[in-house]
């Protein structure tokens, strides 16, 4: 007997603590065969042995395979009481019943000699036996070990009885132990939700996107950076050099000498700067200059007379600049001139040519477009050399100028519906060469493109380089 009592002992210290205890290692769930056994040999009460512990056990089992519909929710509880598995941290999931009972859950190393010696030994034991017997047995077992796996049969076991009492006949399978204890907290966080009302998002404002600044003003900007650099001179108008300018109808005879000592093709160039003296004005924006400007008729190519310069034309001039931001029909008045400009050939006797004028200049602009409209008033002079100047140049000039990526196309019209017959326009186009260099082609037809040709029309073209552009 005492042999007898001490297999007990062994066996259900195995049972209890021993596959409990080396089961965190193997990180495998308990089958639902070893789960029913433990529960019947914590029952203190039963008189059954081993064997029909066992037999039992296989019945239950097999029913869990093919449940009944009256006991449906039974076999689910009996496989929710797999979670003795938290308390020795399993991380495999049962997926489902049928899982958990027929397919190869265990691991091979769950199955090694260990659990085949507890099983053998198991079967050994005689059947006449009782539960009381194993359980008188067992106190040479680790008494908290023990405890603590009673502990978690005593949980499955009160699952499987609420389940029975339950009688569900549409019990699920429950696909995992960590689904189900995760659900079981959702609906308890669900009861305790208080409906909120969704917040629509609220999209970014949309910041204004930066424009680039107008052409004036990235001209001005420039300028701005360099006017008091006193190894820096400002461009007024446009500075270039025409290597070859062809003239078809030359006005040779105000020189009194024959046409062949002259040539056709000539050089023709634009000298251009000025200076700020005063800026703000009166306490505004407004900023004094002066300019000057040299335009000059080189018969370069013409040794025959030693290459003299035909025609210079100077014009120094003193101006207000203020500037302005009033728009008519779309285009914008960015700049306003006023000033007092004189011009001059440097001539004198029969050649000499000169006049004085006043002279505002209205600037607009939009997008790449801008447009100049320069009124002038002629001062009178008791000494005239040219009384009719204003019946060939007018009273006014309009130009535009349009600026396509680097490259600027420019229109200059004068004396459009004042006189017949004394219309004048210059077309030129600029583009970009090489660094500061740009190309520069100019055609003039018309009169005054000289002060000694004011009377005289001229029909030229001509190529070369330009310095500086008007934009």
């Amino acid at each position: 007997m005492n042999g007898k009592m001490l297999w007990y002992g062994v066996i259900q210290g195995l049972l209890l603590n021993g596959l409990l205890v080396a089961m965190p290692s193997m990180a495998e769930p308990l089958s639902s065969m070893d789960a029913c056994l433990l529960e019947k040999l914590r029952q203190s009460g039963s008189d059954l042995s081993v064997g029909q512990i066992k037999a039992e056990c296989e019945a239950v089992v097999q029913q869990v395979v093919d449940p009944p519909e009256a006991t449906g929710k039974a076999a689910e509880a009996l496989l929710e009481s797999s979670e003795t598995v938290e308390s020795v941290e399993l991380v495999a999931p049962v997926e489902t019943v049928e899982q958990a009972v027929s397919a190869e859950v265990v691991d091979k190393s769950f199955e090694s000699d260990e659990k085949a010696d507890l099983i053998e030994a198991a079967e050994l034991v005689d059947s006449e036996e009782t539960i009381d017997e194993l359980q008188d047995s067992a106190e040479s077992v680790d008494v908290d070990e023990t405890a603590e796996a009673v502990e978690v049969v005593e949980r499955s076991v009160e699952k499987v009885e609420a389940a029975e009492i339950a009688g569900d006949k549409s019990a699920e399978p429950v696909e995992s132990i960590e689904q189900a204890e995760q659900g079981e907290s959702t609906e308890s966080f669900e009861s305790m939700a208080v409906d909120v009302e969704p917040v629509e998002s609220v999209a970014p404002a949309k910041l204004d996107e930066p424009t680039s600044p107008s052409l004036i003003t990235q001209r001005l900007q420039a300028e701005k950076a360099t006017r008091f650099n006193p190894f820096v001179l400002s461009p007024h108008k446009r500075n270039y050099v025409l290597f070859a300018s062809y003239n078809t109808t030359p006005n040779y005879e105000i020189y009194n000498l024959p046409a062949s000592d002259f040539d056709r093709i000539e050089m023709k160039f634009q000298l251009s700067f000025k200076i700020p003296v005063y800026e703000g004005m009166f306490g505004s924006d407004a900023d004094l200059y002066v300019a000057y400007t040299n335009l000059s008729f080189w018969q370069a190519y013409n040794r025959h007379i030693s290459s003299p310069f035909r025609e210079t034309v100077h014009e120094p001039e003193l101006m207000v600049v203020m500037p302005s931001d009033w728009s008519m029909f779309g285009w914008k008045n960015s700049m306003i001139q006023f000033g007092l400009v004189h011009q001059s050939n440097g001539q004198g006797g029969y050649l000499s040519r000169s006049w004085n004028r006043f002279y505002g200049n209205f600037i607009f602009e939009k997008d790449n477009y801008l447009i100049s409209f320069r009124p002038w008033a002629r001062i009178p002079e008791s000494d005239d050399d040219n009384p009719d100047i204003t019946d060939y140049l007018g009273h006014y000039e309009l130009r535009g100028i349009y600026k396509h990526g680097d490259q600027t196309f420019s229109l200059m019209l004068r004396n459009l519906l004042e006189n017949s017959g004394s219309e004048t326009f210059m077309l030129d186009w600029s583009f970009p060469m090489y660094k500061r260099w740009r190309g520069y082609v100019q055609y003039f037809n018309g009169y005054g493109e000289s002060l000694i040709d004011y009377n005289a029309k001229s029909n030229r073209i001509g190529f070369g380089v330009q310095l500086t552009d008007w934009l």
